[in-house]
């Protein structure tokens, strides 16, 4: 359960239909922002942000299906409305947790907060080695310096107890079965996988 960098693809077509759709006579966008995209096209949009991802969350990097996830804007649909970036589908990531669940962590924490200099976004490839994590699954950042990370890690809450223990679950889970021991070999196998999305 870490931030792993996702690689966007091009927009669903029916999202880029229907954004064009948006144009009156003259050319202007009308009526086009998040909240007037039809329920269907949303859960096309939800459906390939879950394949892209490897069906885990863009921020906790917890296992996620349509039913504990949300469509989540990285910058806020509030504040990036006007150059219709709260329609444009590389500001769009599947997030923990579903539309009606509460908790203190990650996208519910992050809220409305966005700042480019100051958040390590899982749309570039650094996200995955800002971070470090011991055995019980506490989170750090990888380098002393990185005020991005430690910004991160506060806003989102990823030190959240709860993040912890799932993070210390998994880590023992991979490296310690209880069905077996395992050498440096395949330890190091294990980590390398863990790095697989999906």
């Amino acid at each position: 359960t870490r931030m792993r960098y996702i690689r966007k693809r091009a927009a669903p077509q029916e999202l880029s239909r229907w954004i064009k759709g948006q144009r009156d006579a003259d050319g202007q966008y009308i009526n086009c922002r998040y909240e007037n995209i039809p329920t269907e096209i949303k859960e096309q949009i939800r459906r390939q942000l879950l394949l892209e991802q490897g069906w885990l969350c863009c921020y906790t990097g917890m296992g996620i299906e349509r039913n504990t996830s949300h469509i989540e804007h990285l910058k806020p649909q509030a504040t990036f409305w006007q150059n219709r970036e709260d329609v444009d589908y590389h500001n769009l990531l599947a997030a923990y947790p579903g539309d009606k669940m509460r908790v203190k962590f990650g996208a519910q924490a992050k809220d409305k907060w966005y700042n480019p200099v100051l958040m390590v976004s899982p749309l570039h490839k650094s996200c995955e080695t800002r971070f470090r994590f011991n055995l019980s699954g506490q989170i750090r950042i990888a380098n002393s310096n990185d005020a991005a990370a430690k910004e991160t890690i506060k806003r989102l809450h990823l030190d959240d107890p709860s993040l912890d223990e799932m993070r210390e679950h998994a880590i023992h889970e991979a490296l310690f079965p209880d069905d077996e021991h395992l050498s440096k070999a395949q330890i190091a196998k294990v980590a390398q996988n863990f790095c697989i999305p999906d």
